[in-house]
């Protein structure tokens, strides 16, 4: 913002700012240098409209009510914006499918209010392994998820995907009807997508779906890689 307004430009956005309670608010902002004849800058002028609740309205159709994450509806929209934008900028693209192993019987022997919770402790954990500016974690709908990233390479890419199934695992949530684990567990479907794979969309999530269900029909509590084409 400052070096648009600061080289003489316009600059119009949107911000999220702090209220003196500590409130988040947005506003959408026109900020006008105010030069004089010789174009030297004077000072600014500003435009402000709050637009927090527009902001709310938009939060509420793209995330998960239970867990906070990106619903199933954003997935669609942005993971297919975000397999361009690797095409355009030469990079790799990761998409993992995840699933929470034996969760229906969980919620059968635990309960449906502690079922909600794991969903929503698995999504923190989700959300703290996976939050640099172009990671997005996803609940594709009851415990399933996805989450999309760039990486250097598959090596790099299933390392991430490893250790967040260890983390996972790792806060010991009990899970006495599991047969693979004693805690809650996850599977993870992978996709390595280069910059070069011509694969659309709807093929890259079906290959990755079957990369999980291969990881489910092989014992659960792992990672399975799919195989794309070129």
């Amino acid at each position: 913002m400052w070096e648009t307004i600061t080289s003489g430009k316009i600059f119009k956005g949107e911000i999220k700012n702090l209220n003196k309670s500590s409130k988040e608010y947005w506003v959408d902002v026109t900020i006008t240098p105010q030069v004089d004849r010789y174009d030297n800058i004077l000072g600014f002028s500003a435009i402000l409209q709050d637009i927090t609740d527009k902001k709310k309205i938009e939060e509420y159709s793209i995330t998960d009510a239970l867990t906070g994450l990106y619903n199933r509806r954003f997935f669609d929209l942005n993971f297919a914006k975000e397999h361009k934008i690797s095409k355009r900028e030469n990079k790799n693209l990761v998409l993992l499918i995840i699933d929470i192993d034996y969760f229906k019987q969980y919620n059968d022997f635990y309960g449906h209010q502690k079922g909600d919770e794991v969903l929503k402790t698995i999504a923190r954990e989700m959300k703290l392994f996976f939050k640099r500016a172009n990671d997005y974690v996803y609940r594709l709908g009851g415990e399933e998820f996805a989450i999309s990233f760039y990486s250097n390479n598959q090596k790099n890419a299933f390392e991430r995907a490893v250790s967040m199934k260890k983390s996972i695992e790792e806060l010991k949530i009990e899970h006495s009807a599991s047969s693979v684990s004693k805690y809650i567990s996850i599977s993870i479907g992978l996709s390595f997508i280069p910059r070069e794979c011509s694969m659309e969309i709807d093929e890259i999530y079906k290959m990755t779906d079957q990369a999980l269900y291969r990881a489910k029909n092989g014992g659960r509590n792992r990672v399975e890689i799919a195989t794309l084409n070129p």
